[in-house]
Formats: C-alpha cells, sequence, structure tokens
C-alpha cells in the first residue's frame, strides 16, 4: 500500500512538472537557425559592401594621386615626350624624369636622373603585384601622349581582389619653355 501511494505521487509530480516537449525543442532550434542565417547573411552583405567601396576608395586616391603628380611634373617642365604611349619623359629644371609602368609589379614608376625605377601609384612590392595594378585603358588610348607642349595622362588602375576599375584622365600644358 505504502508501495502504491509513493508511485501515484511519484506521477502526480512527474504530470505537474512543466518542460519542451521534443517539438516545441525542435520548432524553438528551427527558428533560432532561421533568424541565426538571417543575421550572418546581412553581416555578410554588409562586409562586402564595404570592402567594396574601400576599393573604389583606394583605387580613385592612388590614381589621382598619381595624375596629379605627373600634371605637377609636366606643368614645370621644358620639354614632355611619349614615344611610345606607355613612358613620358619630362626635362626640368631638376633633369630628365621618366613615369612608366614597372612591368613585373604593374606599379606606377618614377625615375629621376639615371636612378632606379620607384614605385608611387600601386602597391606591389618585391617584383610582385600588389591587390592596386595599373592596366591598358580599356579603350585602347595610350596612357600618355604629348604634342609639342601639350601633354594628356589617363591612368587605368584595377583591384584585383573586388574587380574594380578608376580611370582618370588630364590635359595640360608645358608652362616652361627652354
Amino acid at each position: 500500500m505504502m508501495n502504491m501511494v509513493i508511485k501515484q505521487d511519484l506521477i502526480k509530480n512527474i504530470k505537474g512538472q512543466s518542460g519542451f516537449t521534443l517539438i516545441e525543442l525542435m520548432i524553438g532550434l528551427g527558428l533560432t537557425v532561421l533568424l541565426m542565417s538571417a543575421i550572418f547573411g546581412l553581416l555578410f552583405t554588409s562586409l562586402r559592401s564595404w570592402q567594396q567601396g574601400k576599393s573604389h576608395v583606394e583605387i580613385h586616391q592612388t590614381v589621382r594621386i598619381a595624375v596629379d603628380t605627373i600634371a605637377r611634373q609636366v606643368r614645370y617642365a621644358y620639354t614632355v615626350s611619349s614615344p611610345d604611349g606607355k613612358t613620358l619623359r619630362i626635362k626640368s629644371a631638376a633633369g630628365i624624369i621618366v613615369f612608366g609602368v614597372d612591368p613585373e609589379t604593374k606599379a606606377l614608376c618614377i625615375t629621376q636622373g639615371s636612378g632606379s625605377p620607384q614605385p608611387f601609384a600601386g602597391n606591389g612590392v618585391n617584383d610582385q603585384e600588389g591587390s592596386i595594378i595599373i592596366i591598358d585603358n580599356p579603350d585602347g588610348t595610350p596612357m600618355f601622349t604629348a604634342q609639342g607642349r601639350l601633354a594628356t595622362i589617363k591612368i587605368t588602375a584595377k583591384d584585383k581582389t573586388t574587380g574594380a576599375t578608376f580611370t582618370c584622365q588630364s590635359a595640360m600644358a608645358v608652362l616652361n619653355h627652354e
């Protein structure tokens, strides 16, 4: 009899307990997975957009600084020539300056006098291409042209990570003469 009373008390305690059934637990886990998937999808999309925005800013800055640097040198030059459309040779009071793209790093380089080329646009190092490289203009126009006292520059850079490209063009006249 005592055994029976204990069983009945035990059954009452079990029936009185509240908890989750297996179905409730599975629905809760399913909703959690669905919510986390949406959050991670949004996070991934935001991260990709941020990376592309950063890439565009870096490319714009790289090309604009390069064009501004070359334009400044051209304005104060005595003579400007571009024998092949891929290099620009400037003769100024400071001597001979040559701008061109390094074939290995694909960075825009400046060579002063008889010195070695120094990269100033693009981020290749140790004879390796960087993530930002200078490419041929998509429309096939030369990077540099020089006719008499007028010079034009058209530089296109590409971010190898995102595939984004940016082209900047400028024309200027040589202000000095020999």
